[in-house]
């Protein structure tokens, strides 16, 4: 068996303890098990993340263009929708006549909008515990440098989904 050196691990973990994005990365994760945990239904982040792209393009996305937005294969997407549209959240829709008759569109359900909101309230929950020990300048610099991580990632290769500018939550 080929293991590396006790020294190259070390070495690698101090990188990654020094790293940001790494931090950024476990960050993310620990918010995903917040959710999971604090939450009374089963949700996970893909499925909150699918009903937060449709919520907040007008209640309906064409499947495709949720695959787009959630960094996702079509098969893939497919597949997340498939399960959502089981438990009720959501629901495909054919373009009516006169509209392109081979896209379909996912739509966000009652039961879905319900999901996204007990969600919500989860995630404000979160953040309050979480933000209580920042400053309103400090909460305003985070907002601000997620945005900017956002916006510099788009310009990369590792496009990330697209959020709404800043300006769109002022």
């Amino acid at each position: 068996m080929n293991l590396p050196k006790p020294e190259e691990i070390q070495e690698l973990a101090n990188k990654l303890r020094v790293t940001d994005f790494a931090r950024l990365l476990v960050l993310t994760d620990a918010v995903g098990r917040f959710m999971e945990v604090n939450f009374s239904e089963s949700i996970n982040t893909t499925t909150f993340n699918a009903l937060l792209f449709i919520a907040t393009r007008g209640g309906s996305l064409p499947v495709g263009r949720l695959a787009d937005l959630m960094l996702r294969s079509s098969n893939n997407c497919t597949w997340i929708v498939d399960r959502m549209e089981d438990e009720g959240l959501v629901v495909r829709l054919r373009e009516p006549r006169g509209g392109d008759r081979r896209v379909v569109r996912v739509a966000i359900t009652t039961a879905g909008a319900a999901y996204l909101s007990k969600a919500i309230e989860v995630l404000e929950q979160a953040q309050e515990d979480v933000m209580s020990g920042f400053t309103p300048e400090e909460h305003e610099m985070l907002k601000h440098l997620v945005y900017k991580i956002n916006d510099r990632m788009s310009k990369g290769k590792a496009k990330p989904p697209e959020l709404e500018t800043e300006a769109d939550y002022e």
